[in-house]
């Protein structure tokens, strides 16, 4: 009998154990999931200034855990300003949500304001290249837009810094390049450096390192003899619209007119099939 009570006490201890380590799984779990609604997460923080009232930071966040902004699938990072109080506490967020995924690089105060710089995958033909397009932006002191302007000289450019020169002029640097999507892609790439001023108006342009323009890239031209689906320049067609030709089943003006774009400068690629090209085309 005793042997048998023991064993109801033990049955019993061991189940008023394993309902203790529940609550206390619970408990903690409930703890972890307070903090971390308590917590914004940033996917990254590039560049963070002081303020009169605390700090402002730079970076980029898809939303997922913000207390300020609402996230939104699929989940794009967007470009990101984090206002904290003197104790690190984030008191505010502003989120750039135009096109895709983007990110802000660096800031700095000015007048009465902010200038961040960054980058931004603007139109979906960006998205799909995985390229961006630089990103200037002014805001207010309370985090308003003021003005906002883009570049993009190659195809993928960004802005990676910011300063204020002594006449109150904004220098921003970073680079451009050609997407991996181009025709003439060329991975040295080239250092940007540009000069605004306080309405965002274009004052001085430089490049150095790479190709000074895009004209490799944009002197390509496509010529097809009604066989793009065939022979996949659709694909051209559909990314560069402007820079297709479909000649018809007319072998000859495909030929005469590809000559003359060569003529012209244009670095042109007809495109038929071989048997035509050799028959019909002389």
């Amino acid at each position: 009998m005793k042997s048998l009570k023991a064993v109801k006490i033990l049955k019993y201890v061991s189940i008023g154990l394993v309902c203790l380590f529940a609550l206390e799984f619970i408990y903690f779990g409930i703890k972890m999931i307070n903090i971390r609604k308590k917590t914004t997460y940033y996917s990254a923080l590039n560049s963070i200034i002081k303020t009169d009232s605390g700090y402002v930071g730079v970076g980029l966040s898809d939303s997922k855990h913000s207390d300020f902004i609402d996230y939104e699938k699929p989940g794009y990072n967007k470009p990101y300003l984090y206002v904290y109080n003197k104790d690190f506490k984030i008191e505010k967020e502003v989120k750039l949500d135009i096109g895709y995924n983007g990110e802000y690089k660096d800031i700095v105060k000015y007048d009465d304001g902010f200038i961040a710089v960054g980058n931004v995958e603007v139109s979906l033909a960006n998205h799909k290249d995985n390229a961006t397009e630089a990103t200037i932006v002014k805001y207010d002191k309370d985090f308003n837009i003021v003005w906002r302007k883009n570049y993009n000289l190659m195809g993928d450019s960004s802005y990676n810094a910011v300063k204020i020169d002594n006449d109150s002029n904004i220098i921003v640097c970073g680079s451009t390049v050609f997407e991996s999507s181009a025709i003439g892609y060329d991975t040295k790439g080239g250092a940007l450096l540009i000069k605004y001023d306080k309405d965002g108006e274009k004052l001085l342009e430089v490049t150095k390192g790479g190709p000074l323009s895009s004209a490799t890239f944009n002197d390509v031209v496509v010529l097809d003899a009604d066989l793009s689906k065939s022979t996949k320049t659709n694909d051209f067609c559909k990314a560069y619209p402007n820079r297709f030709f479909n000649m018809g089943i007319a072998e000859q003006n495909l030929v005469g007119a590809a000559c003359g774009f060569a003529a012209a400068g244009k670095i042109p690629f007809a495109s038929t099939f071989a048997m035509f090209a050799a028959r019909k085309s002389l």
